[in-house]
This record gives structure tokens, C-alpha cells and sequence, in this order.
């Protein structure tokens, strides 16, 4: 299991609301329920599955490397 931060959840929760996007259209583009996401942005859930962090860290980095 993979420990999501305080801070973690709180980038994607950033992020998500900079993009001005629903949790389902974020949760559809990540490839995670939206149920998951919503837990991990309101810390209900603070450990999860490499797949689902991988794609969380994935869906970061891709959306800020589009900013620049």
C-alpha cells in the first residue's frame, strides 16, 4: 500500500479545481472511481494500491508539464 499525504491529496484537490472539473471528469480521465477520488481528496482513505497512486502521480504531472 502506498501512503497519500495530507499534501498529496491536497495538490490533486488544487488541481482539480484550477481545471474547474467535476470529481467524475477527473475521476473518468485518471482511471479511478469517483468514489475513490472524493476519499482521497477529503482524506477519508490515506493508503491505496500502486495502480491508483501511480495513476494520481501520473494525472499531476501531465496536467502541470501542459501549464508550462
Amino acid at each position: 500500500m502506498f501512503e497519500i499525504s495530507e499534501e498529496f491529496s491536497w495538490q490533486i484537490r488544487k488541481r482539480r479545481a484550477f481545471l474547474r472539473k467535476s470529481i467524475s471528469d477527473v475521476a473518468k480521465e485518471i482511471g479511478i472511481s469517483r468514489q475513490t477520488l472524493r476519499k482521497i481528496e477529503s482524506r477519508e482513505i490515506t493508503k491505496t494500491r500502486k495502480t491508483v497512486f501511480v495513476k494520481l502521480t501520473n494525472w499531476l504531472l501531465i496536467e502541470k508539464k501542459g501549464e508550462e
